[in-house]
């Protein structure tokens, strides 16, 4: 985790240095400009307006990977997606999508399965993608073509009344499983035309962002878009470097850039003429567009950042009693080296005995409040000395390090918490624990300690269910002598 948030931070640091240094830049460029001909004052107006653009392009594709990275979304479809019933999925990607803080102008959070092909949206699952029967489909194999799984495309969002949108598709992979899918963030078309007619007011020009073969993609008239093709400029003599010029047999002039991020092209058509703009005012726009760029980048990362480490300390906690889950267990026993386990280690297995009883007579609800009333117990005896696990259903284990006076004191009152619990549905609890202490097995390895304590658990789980005797009846639900319990 602490690696991801390196390279989120590193990265918003680079875009926000490059747009400084490409402000700047710019800035020092527009004033030689200004002195030249139409050509130079063309190309200005096609900087500003590719830089604002580009701009808002960035924080959708910077939040769109963002989310796609998240380890919660690798982990499901990686691990658990395909086993789980199509119910259990929609509500898991209805939960997670309705979840993120984002935009109004996000209209729609899409997440889609490579295994599957099924497709879920933030209200739940959507429909099953079919790239050759579908026509709204077909961008989810041009998607797939793209080296680094990502690209945008045009469309109307079938799960928000066909609003006009642009989606970023931004690959879900790992490099186990590769491609597992994708998370689509939809913005209204409306938020990139409200740029575009500004700049069309402003410097009274013509504005599109066409495909490689001329497809108007964003346009401020509708009938435009993904119907009609801009004929004039050459396309394919534009480099990703420059931005292009050209004047038709019209008396219209065309300046051609291509965008940053992805394969499409910014388009400025304006009459054969001298525009006349402020150097300072462009200075003061710029300057304003920084500033602004960079608190909504400072403010997206803390979110982002915030919420990843948030979500990603939750992927890693039970929900029924707050303690560190299995995958938390794992990973702690991944990272573990042999040489650290001293004498003062120990492992500790507990389970809850007589559990399906409780549930069986008193109920599942009565079943949760022992489980919890176990893991509050074991959380504050444990815990101060370590990390404590609920491995799952009755299950508890603990790795602590202690020495050996403390640790036979905190065996007693173990004994004494066990003893003076009660609850409000369920009065006793007995519990079967297991410890392995290194100090007593010097020459063993660690998964020798887990064994012995899983050994010795059922040892001591086996003396309770015979003294209680098989026909013995255990009343749970009343509060009874220690005598009576054992």
């Amino acid at each position: 985790m602490e690696k991801n948030n390196r390279i989120y931070k590193l990265c918003f640091l680079l875009v926000l240095l490059g747009f400084l240094v490409t402000t700047t830049i710019a800035l020092f460029t527009q004033h030689h400009m200004l002195k030249n001909n139409h050509r130079e004052l063309d190309t200005l107006i096609a900087s500003d307006i590719h830089d604002s653009l580009n701009q808002e392009f960035a924080k959708l594709i910077i939040f769109g990977k963002a989310i796609a990275a998240d380890d919660f979304l690798i982990d499901y479809l990686a691990h658990k997606e395909e086993s789980a019933s199509l119910h259990e999925n929609e509500e898991v990607f209805r939960k997670y999508l309705s979840g993120l803080d984002i935009k109004k102008e996000y209209i729609s959070l899409l997440v889609t399965s490579e295994r599957t092909r099924c497709y879920y949206s933030n209200f739940g699952f959507n429909k099953v993608i079919d790239v050759e029967k579908d026509p709204h489909d077909v961008w989810y194999s041009d998607f797939k073509a793209t080296k680094d799984y990502f690209n945008l495309n045009v469309d109307t969002d079938q799960v928000v009344n066909n609003t006009l949108a642009v989606f970023a598709n931004c690959g879900i992979k790992d490099e186990e499983h590769g491609l597992l899918g994708a998370f689509c963030l939809g913005i209204r078309m409306t938020t990139f035309q409200e740029i575009l007619r500004q700049y069309e007011d402003k410097y009274q020009v013509k504005i599109s962002l066409v495909r490689n073969d001329g497809l108007i993609l964003v346009s401020t008239n509708d009938d435009e878009i993904e119907k009609e093709y801009l004929k004039a400029p050459l396309l394919n003599a534009v480099n990703r470097n420059d931005y292009f010029y050209e004047k038709d047999e019209q008396g219209y002039c065309y300046v051609t850039k291509m965008m940053k991020d992805f394969v499409w092209y910014l388009v400025v058509q304006s009459p054969d003429k001298t525009i006349t703009s402020s150097f300072y005012r462009i200075i003061f726009v710029n300057i304003a567009v920084f500033l602004a760029f960079a608190i909504v980048l400072f403010l997206t990362a803390f979110i982002i950042l915030k919420r990843a480490k948030l979500l990603n300390r939750f992927s890693y906690l039970d929900d029924l009693t707050g303690l560190d889950n299995r995958r938390s267990y794992e990973e702690d026993v991944f990272n573990l080296k042999e040489d650290t386990l001293d004498d003062d280690f120990v492992y500790v297995n507990i389970d809850v005995n007589s559990l399906k009883k409780v549930n069986d007579t008193l109920g599942h609800n009565a079943g949760d409040e022992i489980i919890i009333g176990a893991a509050k117990i074991c959380k504050e005896l444990f815990g101060p000395f370590g990390k404590v696990y609920r491995m799952g259903g009755d299950e508890f284990a603990a790795m602590i390090k202690i020495d050996e006076e403390t640790f036979e004191d905190l065996r007693i009152q173990l004994v004494d918490h066990v003893c003076s619990w009660c609850g409000q549905k369920v009065k006793v609890m007995s519990l079967a624990i297991g410890y392995a202490p290194k100090r007593e097995f010097k020459d063993k390895k660690f998964k020798d300690l887990v064994n012995i304590a899983d050994d010795r658990m059922y040892e001591d789980k086996a003396a309770y269910y015979n003294e209680l005797g098989e026909e013995k009846q255990y009343n749970f639900g009343q509060s009874q002598t220690l005598d009576e319990n054992l």
